[in-house]
């Protein structure tokens, strides 16, 4: 990571936006008096939690070049360093370059995206335009639905890579909407749960729906094992017959008051239970 003067004269003309943030700093006897810790903190999981940005250290808001002495900008360095790993939660793992513009030093804190949600002391923060602010717990849930947290989303709905759309099978689930959920099959599969985005925002069938109502579960999570429970009157779009090694679909008409029923193997243990208790299925 460099930065030419060039670049950084033409940023501070430029001003702050989404992704740079100048900071004014005061530093005495060692010590950082402005900004405090926790606000450098904040600014820091901010940008994480966005699509990351950079501080420019030893600018103001105006724009006006403040520098900094070489001991204050080793000293700075380190504080960043300290705040990035100590007071954000996960840690934010950032690079910094040291410039040089017309004589006077200047630090750049560059930070990465995050991986996850980043909470600082203050709070969890998100970049909004040339500012920072606290995350609503809808946003919140988004994100770490996007970033995969599962404190935020349990392990069912998480999505299942190289599937999507076209790897349900519509005889499975169109029979589970409504005329109106007909209307708009995307929406509605993503409430039933049947589809969720990854990371990148592409639409996935997810770990629990998509073998539901998929034609070939084996195939689709080959490693998984499913645990189902027979709940009378229920619908059920899955019919796991007996010595096979796929789940066969059922028919619509032919779903009744089972969500999946014991399956027998070889050395499987006890045969399946009785009509209401639960079964597993192991796989």
């Amino acid at each position: 990571m460099n930065y030419s003067e060039e670049e950084v004269r033409r940023q501070i003309r430029l001003g702050e936006d989404s992704l740079w943030e100048f900071k004014q700093i005061k530093i005495a006897g060692g010590r950082l008096e402005s900004p405090k810790r926790d606000d450098l903190a904040d600014e820091i999981a901010a940008f994480a939690n966005a699509k990351g940005g950079k501080l420019l250290c030893g600018v103001t808001d105006q724009g006006d070049v403040q520098g900094l002495s070489r001991d204050e900008i080793v000293r700075l360095d380190s504080i960043v360093v300290e705040v990035s790993s100590d007071a954000i939660k996960p840690a934010v793992r950032i690079h910094t370059c040291h410039v040089e513009l017309d004589g006077k030093l200047l630090l750049v804190v560059e930070v990465p995206q995050g991986e996850s949600q980043h909470d600082s002391p203050s709070g969890p923060y998100l970049r909004v335009g040339a500012s920072k602010r606290k995350m609503t717990s809808d946003e919140r849930l988004r994100l770490s639905q996007r970033r995969g947290q599962a404190r935020f989303r349990s392990f069912d709905e998480q999505a299942v890579p190289n599937t999507g759309y076209r790897t349900l099978d519509e005889s499975l689930w169109k029979p589970l909407l409504s005329v109106e959920g007909a209307a708009n099959t995307d929406s509605s599969l993503r409430k039933l749960a049947l589809l969720t985005d990854d990371e990148s925002g592409s639409r996935r069938a997810t770990v629990a729906g998509g073998p539901a109502v998929h034609p070939k579960p084996r195939g689709m999570a080959p490693r998984r094992a499913y645990t189902g429970y027979l709940l009378p009157g229920a619908g059920s779009c899955l019919r796991p017959d007996r010595h096979t090694e796929d789940y066969r679909p059922a028919k619509p008409a032919d779903r009744g008051g089972s969500g999946l029923r014991h399956e027998e193997h070889a050395g499987s243990g006890p045969q399946g239970p009785g009509p209401r208790g639960p079964a597993a299925v192991q796989r």
